[in-house]
C-alpha cells in the first residue's frame, strides 16, 4: 500500500512539527480503506473487539471502520473521548501521548467512547498533553 505522505511511518511523535500533523492524519485516513481480513483475538463472534485471546475471526466484507483524533490531557483526573461515530462492538483503542516524557494509558473502553490519562514518568497526570488516538472496530 502506498501512503500519501510515504516516510513518516516511524517517526517519532515527539520530534514531530504541529504542522505535521495533516500529514500524519491523511495517511491514517488512507489506511482506514485498507482491509483488514482477520483479527486474533476472544471467542469468534464475541462483541468486543478488545477482548484478549488466540481464536481467529474472519472479518473480511464486514463494516470495520477506524477513527482517529487528538485531544489534551487533564491532572484533574481521565478525559472521556466520545467516538464521533459509534461502533455496534467495543473497538481496540491505541494511545500515543506527543510529550517526549508522557505515558498515555487507556482507563476504559465501550462501543461508544474511551476515558484516558497522560502521566509523567514520575507517574503524576500530565496536564494539556496532546495525545493521539486510533480506534478499530466494527
Amino acid at each position: 500500500m502506498q501512503l500519501p505522505n510515504p516516510g513518516m511511518d516511524f517517526t517519532p511523535f515527539d520530534t514531530l512539527p504541529a504542522a505535521s500533523l495533516d500529514d500524519l492524519v491523511e495517511n491514517i485516513e488512507a489506511l482506514a480503506t485498507y482491509p483488514i481480513e482477520r483479527r486474533q483475538g476472544g471467542t469468534t463472534g464475541d462483541n468486543s473487539w478488545a477482548t484478549p485471546g488466540t481464536s481467529n475471526t474472519d472479518t473480511t466484507g464486514k463494516d470495520l471502520s477506524l477513527q482517529t483524533g487528538v485531544i489534551n490531557s487533564s491532572n484533574a483526573g481521565a478525559v472521556s473521548v466520545t467516538f464521533p461515530v459509534a461502533y455496534s462492538e467495543v473497538p481496540i483503542v491505541f494511545l500515543t501521548s506527543l510529550a517526549a516524557i508522557g505515558i498515555a494509558n487507556v482507563e476504559s473502553v465501550s462501543a461508544t467512547g474511551f476515558t484516558f490519562s497522560n502521566y509523567s514518568t514520575a507517574n503524576v497526570r500530565n496536564n494539556n498533553v496532546a495525545t493521539s488516538w486510533l480506534a478499530i472496530g466494527q
